[in-house]
């Protein structure tokens, strides 16, 4: 019975997925919302498409701009990750020998200090 379900669940993503594709509204990629479609019966269509790709190329790097600024706070975050690895793996390391002299006999109190 429960083969039967899931049997039947897969098949309606499948048509779902179906569906989509065939009358979905997809786009893809980088949504411009000052984008103009070119005109291509223009006798000054060249012009026309130099300053809309100028215009395009303008947008792009605004938005590479913007991915520059999170290049600094994604290497802030991998340092914070390799100090706090390091200090995780000093707590291991210390519970470990703490483990291993309680085993042995040689437990020692432990003194717990910080906030």
């Amino acid at each position: 019975m429960l083969i039967r379900i899931l049997i039947l669940l897969f098949f309606l993503l499948i048509l779902y997925q179906i569906f989509l594709a065939i009358f979905g509204n997809m786009r893809e990629g980088i949504e411009n919302p000052d984008y103009k479609d070119y005109d291509k019966n223009s006798p000054c269509s060249a012009n026309i498409l130099a300053e809309q790709n100028a215009g395009n190329i303008a947008y792009l790097k605004q938005r590479l701009d913007e991915l520059m600024n999170l290049k600094e706070t994604v290497m802030d975050v991998c340092g914070n990750i390799v100090t706090i690895n390091a200090q995780l793996n000093g707590l291991a390391n210390a519970q470990s020998d703490k483990a291993n002299a309680a085993l042995n006999g040689q437990s020692e109190p432990v003194n717990v200090s910080g906030t």
